[in-house]
């Protein structure tokens, strides 16, 4: 069997399998195989095309077809592979964290564009998990201060691997949300847990990335209300609050917001063109 037959055959299985029930299902079986085939095979992309036409060893051919039998019982492609590029970035990702997801690129994407790259600002990415917004920011701003916190003790270990591999130079902390969290910042982050209890009966069944960093265990809303309470003691005059949020749910945080006296107050859509991101400023236009 032939690279390009092995590939075939995959991408055929999992288009016929029953989607599991996750958050991350198989959207692009072709993105699926290709990431299992070169985690299998040692070979990039490039050395994948140019062996198309050649026979594949037994050995990468047993490693690929059990990782394919983990696909197909709904294990997400980076808990396979270990790995997930995110904002250009290659990152560790291991259960102990949530799957850094496209949409989540648009919020790195927002705070990166959300003040002047010349001054030293500083930022506080919450609800890190593997670290890849606070990772992405500091990458593309190296002037700024970046700051990454989470509640888990396993996920902020990946996230020190990443910041540690990647050379750059974040402040962890383990705090529950904003609770005794140190310092003023002008851009406060958060991908928090915003999935309902309900919604998540639906996904346990196919089920392999943390509960917490998925649900609040109640509404979706409970951890994000907290955050929007909690967010102007921390933040410096004009500062700006971005969270990423479930379509539904921006505009009851939107108006939430304005309740609480944010100004400026928007929405992002992410690359399908669904609402993901609020954002809203602290009392006072964003000068910084």
């Amino acid at each position: 069997m032939t690279f390009k037959e092995l590939q075939a055959q995959a991408i055929r299985r999992l288009k016929e399998a029953p989607p599991p029930r996750s958050p991350e299902n198989f959207d692009s079986p072709q993105w699926d195989v290709r990431l299992l085939t070169e985690y299998a095979s040692g070979l990039n992309q490039t050395q994948l095309f140019l062996a198309a036409d050649e026979k594949v060893p037994e050995n990468v051919k047993r490693r690929f077809n059990r990782f394919l039998r983990r696909r197909l019982a709904g294990v997400p492609v980076a808990y396979i592979t270990k790995s997930r590029c995110f904002f250009g970035l290659d990152l560790e990702v291991t259960p102990a964290v949530l799957v850094p997801r496209s949409e989540t690129e648009t919020l790195a994407e927002a705070v990166i564009e959300s003040g002047d790259k010349n001054k030293p600002l500083r930022v506080l990415d919450l609800c890190t998990g593997s670290g890849c917004i606070a990772a992405a920011v500091k990458s593309a701003r190296p002037r700024w201060t970046v700051c990454a916190s989470d509640i888990s003790a396993a996920a902020l270990k990946v996230a020190r691997r990443n910041f540690r591999r990647l050379g750059l130079e974040v402040t962890v902390f383990k705090r529950d949300l904003m609770k005794n969290l140190p310092g003023q910042y002008d851009i406060i982050a958060a991908n928090p847990p915003y999935i309902s209890l309900t919604e998540m009966e639906n996904l346990k069944p196919d089920l392999y990335e943390p509960e917490p960093a998925l649900t609040d265990g109640g509404d979706g809303l409970s951890l994000i209300f907290r955050i929007l309470s909690s967010a102007p003691a921390k933040l410096n005059p004009g500062g700006r609050l971005l969270l990423e949020a479930a379509p539904h749910q921006t505009k009851i945080i939107r108006a939430k917001m304005e309740e609480l006296c944010y100004t400026e107050t928007g929405v992002l859509r992410d690359a399908a063109g669904r609402e993901r991101i609020v954002y809203g400023n602290h009392y006072h236009h964003l000068s910084i």
